[in-house]
Protein backbone atom coordinates (compact mmCIF):
# COMPACT_ATOMS: atom_id res chain seq x y z
CA UNK A 1 0.00 0.00 0.00
CA UNK A 2 1.39 3.39 -0.84
CA UNK A 3 0.35 5.68 1.41
CA UNK A 4 -0.10 9.86 0.28
CA UNK A 5 -0.45 12.97 1.70
CA UNK A 6 -2.36 16.10 -0.44
CA UNK A 7 -1.07 19.63 0.54
CA UNK A 8 -3.16 22.16 -1.46
CA UNK A 9 -5.14 25.22 0.00
CA UNK A 10 -8.29 25.13 -2.57
CA UNK A 11 -11.19 22.74 -1.04
CA UNK A 12 -12.26 22.19 -4.65
CA UNK A 13 -8.97 20.86 -5.81
CA UNK A 14 -8.34 19.08 -3.13
CA UNK A 15 -11.48 16.94 -3.03
CA UNK A 16 -10.87 16.67 -7.28
CA UNK A 17 -7.23 15.00 -6.74
CA UNK A 18 -8.82 12.89 -3.43
CA UNK A 19 -11.60 11.71 -5.46
CA UNK A 20 -9.33 10.83 -8.67
CA UNK A 21 -6.87 8.82 -6.04
CA UNK A 22 -10.18 6.87 -4.89
CA UNK A 23 -12.02 6.11 -7.97
CA UNK A 24 -8.54 5.10 -10.15
CA UNK A 25 -5.67 3.95 -7.36
CA UNK A 26 -6.93 1.37 -4.57
CA UNK A 27 -3.39 1.33 -4.04
CA UNK A 28 -3.13 4.44 -2.66
CA UNK A 29 -3.90 4.94 0.83
CA UNK A 30 -4.63 9.15 1.57
CA UNK A 31 -3.13 9.89 5.25
CA UNK A 32 -4.70 13.46 5.22
CA UNK A 33 -5.04 16.62 3.53
CA UNK A 34 -2.87 19.85 4.54
CA UNK A 35 -3.58 23.59 3.36
CA UNK A 36 -0.39 25.39 4.87
CA UNK A 37 3.17 24.41 4.95
CA UNK A 38 3.27 24.48 8.98
CA UNK A 39 0.04 22.15 8.82
CA UNK A 40 1.58 19.93 6.06
CA UNK A 41 5.05 19.68 7.83
CA UNK A 42 2.75 17.97 11.23
CA UNK A 43 0.99 15.55 8.69
CA UNK A 44 3.78 14.48 6.58
CA UNK A 45 5.90 13.40 9.60
CA UNK A 46 2.89 11.81 11.53
CA UNK A 47 1.61 10.10 8.68
CA UNK A 48 4.76 9.28 7.06
CA UNK A 49 3.63 8.67 3.45
CA UNK A 50 5.61 7.77 0.25
CA UNK A 51 3.80 10.17 -2.11
CA UNK A 52 3.44 13.71 -1.32
CA UNK A 53 1.18 16.15 -3.92
CA UNK A 54 2.07 19.35 -3.71
CA UNK A 55 0.73 22.52 -4.64
CA UNK A 56 3.06 25.06 -5.30
CA UNK A 57 1.50 28.07 -3.75
CA UNK A 58 0.29 27.86 -0.40
CA UNK A 59 -1.30 30.36 2.63
CA UNK A 60 0.82 33.16 3.55
CA UNK A 61 2.87 33.81 0.52
CA UNK A 62 4.61 30.33 1.56
CA UNK A 63 5.49 27.79 -0.76
CA UNK A 64 5.88 23.86 -0.97
CA UNK A 65 9.49 25.00 -1.10
CA UNK A 66 9.48 26.39 2.07
CA UNK A 67 8.09 23.03 3.51
CA UNK A 68 10.41 20.75 1.43
CA UNK A 69 13.89 22.23 2.78
CA UNK A 70 12.11 20.80 6.03
CA UNK A 71 11.54 17.36 5.06
CA UNK A 72 14.05 14.21 4.41
CA UNK A 73 12.80 14.56 0.67
CA UNK A 74 14.85 11.41 -0.35
CA UNK A 75 11.97 9.41 1.71
CA UNK A 76 8.91 10.70 -1.15
CA UNK A 77 7.75 10.44 -4.44
CA UNK A 78 6.91 14.39 -4.89
CA UNK A 79 4.42 15.52 -7.97
CA UNK A 80 3.66 19.44 -8.21
CA UNK A 81 0.15 20.15 -9.29
CA UNK A 82 0.39 24.05 -9.69
CA UNK A 83 -0.58 26.80 -12.27
CA UNK A 84 1.27 27.90 -15.41
CA UNK A 85 4.16 29.77 -14.63
CA UNK A 86 6.67 30.12 -16.54
CA UNK A 87 10.33 30.48 -14.41
CA UNK A 88 8.55 27.27 -12.69
CA UNK A 89 7.72 25.38 -15.08
CA UNK A 90 11.50 25.94 -16.97
CA UNK A 91 12.72 25.01 -13.96
CA UNK A 92 10.90 21.84 -13.44
CA UNK A 93 12.18 20.81 -17.18
CA UNK A 94 15.19 21.18 -16.21
CA UNK A 95 15.44 18.95 -13.46
CA UNK A 96 13.20 16.08 -14.87
CA UNK A 97 10.79 16.99 -12.09
CA UNK A 98 7.14 15.54 -12.40
CA UNK A 99 4.31 18.12 -12.51
CA UNK A 100 0.92 18.67 -13.18
CA UNK A 101 -1.19 21.19 -14.41
CA UNK A 102 -4.58 22.93 -13.33
CA UNK A 103 -6.96 22.55 -13.99
CA UNK A 104 -6.06 18.81 -13.87
CA UNK A 105 -6.83 16.31 -17.01
CA UNK A 106 -7.82 13.08 -15.75
CA UNK A 107 -5.79 11.21 -18.06
CA UNK A 108 -3.13 12.91 -17.20
CA UNK A 109 -3.40 12.81 -14.15
CA UNK A 110 -3.65 9.14 -13.77
CA UNK A 111 -0.68 8.49 -16.17
CA UNK A 112 1.56 10.53 -14.30
CA UNK A 113 0.50 9.30 -10.80
CA UNK A 114 1.44 5.72 -12.67
CA UNK A 115 5.11 6.99 -13.79
CA UNK A 116 5.62 8.91 -10.60
CA UNK A 117 5.16 5.60 -8.24
CA UNK A 118 7.00 3.26 -10.33
CA UNK A 119 10.24 5.15 -9.81
CA UNK A 120 12.96 4.85 -7.08
CA UNK A 121 12.60 7.58 -4.59
CA UNK A 122 16.79 8.03 -4.78
CA UNK A 123 15.74 9.17 -8.27
CA UNK A 124 13.58 12.19 -7.41
CA UNK A 125 15.52 12.91 -4.51
CA UNK A 126 18.28 13.33 -7.52
CA UNK A 127 16.06 15.64 -9.00
CA UNK A 128 14.66 17.68 -6.32
CA UNK A 129 18.41 18.72 -5.31
CA UNK A 130 18.82 20.17 -8.69
CA UNK A 131 15.81 21.76 -8.88
CA UNK A 132 16.14 23.66 -5.56
CA UNK A 133 19.98 24.60 -7.03
CA UNK A 134 18.40 26.08 -10.50
CA UNK A 135 15.78 27.76 -8.36
CA UNK A 136 18.37 29.51 -6.30
CA UNK A 137 20.74 30.37 -9.27
CA UNK A 138 19.66 33.36 -11.00
CA UNK A 139 22.81 32.84 -13.89
CA UNK A 140 20.57 30.98 -16.31
CA UNK A 141 24.38 29.11 -17.55
CA UNK A 142 24.85 28.23 -14.39
CA UNK A 143 21.90 26.11 -13.96
CA UNK A 144 21.62 22.12 -14.52
CA UNK A 145 19.96 20.08 -16.13
CA UNK A 146 19.17 16.21 -15.48
CA UNK A 147 19.46 13.78 -18.50
CA UNK A 148 18.49 10.65 -18.29
CA UNK A 149 19.60 6.91 -20.31
CA UNK A 150 18.88 3.64 -20.17
CA UNK A 151 21.85 3.04 -17.62
CA UNK A 152 21.90 6.17 -15.87
CA UNK A 153 21.00 9.28 -14.62
CA UNK A 154 23.53 12.39 -15.30
CA UNK A 155 23.49 15.92 -14.10
CA UNK A 156 25.15 18.31 -16.44
CA UNK A 157 25.98 22.13 -16.00
CA UNK A 158 23.99 24.05 -18.65
CA UNK A 159 27.46 25.24 -19.65
CA UNK A 160 29.04 22.41 -19.68
CA UNK A 161 26.99 21.58 -22.82
CA UNK A 162 28.77 22.37 -25.94
CA UNK A 163 26.31 20.99 -28.24
CA UNK A 164 23.20 18.77 -28.68
CA UNK A 165 23.17 16.19 -31.96
CA UNK A 166 20.26 14.50 -33.04
CA UNK A 167 20.06 10.96 -34.64
CA UNK A 168 16.90 9.70 -35.34
CA UNK A 169 14.85 10.24 -32.49
CA UNK A 170 17.92 10.22 -30.21
CA UNK A 171 19.70 13.31 -28.93
CA UNK A 172 23.48 13.18 -28.67
CA UNK A 173 25.15 15.56 -25.64
CA UNK A 174 29.00 16.42 -26.29
CA UNK A 175 30.07 17.88 -23.05
CA UNK A 176 33.14 20.24 -22.35
CA UNK A 177 34.89 17.18 -20.53
CA UNK A 178 34.62 15.39 -23.91
CA UNK A 179 32.10 13.04 -22.29
CA UNK A 180 29.04 12.01 -24.87
CA UNK A 181 25.18 11.64 -23.02
CA UNK A 182 22.96 10.03 -25.40
CA UNK A 183 19.31 9.94 -24.46
CA UNK A 184 15.92 8.87 -26.15
CA UNK A 185 14.30 12.64 -25.64
CA UNK A 186 13.85 14.71 -29.00
CA UNK A 187 16.58 17.23 -30.00
CA UNK A 188 13.04 19.43 -30.40
CA UNK A 189 12.60 18.98 -27.11
CA UNK A 190 15.85 20.36 -25.93
CA UNK A 191 15.55 23.18 -28.52
CA UNK A 192 12.49 24.29 -26.47
CA UNK A 193 13.89 24.18 -23.00
CA UNK A 194 17.47 25.48 -23.92
CA UNK A 195 17.20 28.41 -26.66
CA UNK A 196 15.35 31.16 -24.03
CA UNK A 197 17.74 32.65 -22.35
CA UNK A 198 20.19 30.56 -22.44
CA UNK A 199 22.29 31.09 -25.39
CA UNK A 200 21.41 28.06 -27.02
CA UNK A 201 20.76 28.19 -31.45
CA UNK A 202 19.49 25.60 -33.97
CA UNK A 203 22.34 26.02 -36.68
CA UNK A 204 20.93 22.82 -38.22
CA UNK A 205 17.96 19.91 -38.26
CA UNK A 206 20.15 17.94 -36.55
CA UNK A 207 22.75 20.50 -34.45
CA UNK A 208 21.62 22.62 -31.29
CA UNK A 209 25.25 24.67 -29.80
CA UNK A 210 25.98 26.52 -26.95
CA UNK A 211 26.63 30.17 -28.04
CA UNK A 212 29.23 30.53 -25.50
CA UNK A 213 31.54 27.31 -27.10
CA UNK A 214 31.48 29.05 -30.10
CA UNK A 215 34.87 29.41 -31.84
CA UNK A 216 34.18 31.03 -35.34
CA UNK A 217 32.05 30.59 -38.40
CA UNK A 218 32.86 30.47 -41.83
CA UNK A 219 30.74 32.79 -43.89
CA UNK A 220 32.01 31.04 -47.09
CA UNK A 221 31.25 28.00 -46.27
CA UNK A 222 28.30 28.30 -43.39
CA UNK A 223 30.37 26.36 -40.92
CA UNK A 224 30.31 27.35 -37.27
CA UNK A 225 33.68 25.71 -35.73
CA UNK A 226 33.36 24.98 -31.68
CA UNK A 227 35.77 25.19 -28.74
CA UNK A 228 36.34 21.13 -28.88
CA UNK A 229 37.03 21.94 -32.61
CA UNK A 230 33.96 20.20 -33.80
CA UNK A 231 32.68 21.46 -37.25
CA UNK A 232 28.40 22.14 -37.31
CA UNK A 233 26.66 23.38 -40.31
CA UNK A 234 24.66 26.23 -40.47
CA UNK A 235 21.71 26.11 -42.45
CA UNK A 236 21.37 28.48 -44.69
CA UNK A 237 18.24 30.21 -44.47
CA UNK A 238 19.43 30.60 -40.53
CA UNK A 239 22.44 32.83 -41.26
CA UNK A 240 20.69 36.48 -40.47
CA UNK A 241 18.95 34.15 -37.69
CA UNK A 242 22.39 33.12 -36.33
CA UNK A 243 24.14 36.65 -36.90
CA UNK A 244 21.41 38.31 -34.65
CA UNK A 245 22.11 35.90 -32.25
CA UNK A 246 25.68 35.75 -31.93
CA UNK A 247 25.09 39.69 -31.56
CA UNK A 248 22.87 39.30 -28.24
CA UNK A 249 25.81 37.17 -27.24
Amino acid sequence: MVKAVIVEDNPLIQNEISSLLKQHFPQIELKGIADSVESAETLILQSTPDLLLLDVELKNNKTTFDLLKKLDIKKYHIVFITTYQEFAMKAFQYSAIDYLLKPIDDAIFIEGINKVIQKEKLETHKKMRVLFDNLATENAQQRKIVLKTQEEIFVLYIKDIIRIESENSYSIFFTVKGKKIVTSTSIKAYENLLTEKLGFFRAHQSHLINGFHINSYKKNNDIIEMQNNEKVPLASRKRKLFIDFMESL
